[in-house]
């Protein structure tokens, strides 16, 4: 639970900090424009990652598993969230860097 309140904390300064017209390039299929994505919306999908594990392991099932199940479960669940986190962290300092937020 931790490092989802890690992750949420690190999208909302990100959030605050970037002005929304922040744009990821992109010329892909779907958007000939060159307008891009807000790079904020790269936030997201670790939190879901992260927040998915957390709602995996709080099941009624949970507790039938094995113990060799359960510790491999618990190494790769932590390493999940601890790379998790510090993606967020160099992916919300790279946006920082787009938006301009270092330079002032």
């Amino acid at each position: 639970m931790s490092g989802f309140v890690a992750c949420v904390g690190i999208a909302i300064f990100v959030f605050m900090n970037v002005p929304w017209d922040t744009r990821m390039p992109y010329d892909g299929k779907y958007n000939r424009s060159g307008n891009g994505l807000p790079m904020q919306i790269a936030m997201l999908p670790i939190l879901l990652v992260i927040f998915s594990l957390w709602r995996s392991g709080k099941k009624t099932g949970t507790h039938k598993m094995g113990q060799a199940s359960r510790v491999v479960s618990y190494v790769f669940g932590t390493a999940i969230v601890v790379l998790g986190v510090v993606g967020q962290w160099v992916m919300g300092k790279s946006i920082l860097t787009a938006g301009g937020y270092f330079s002032r």
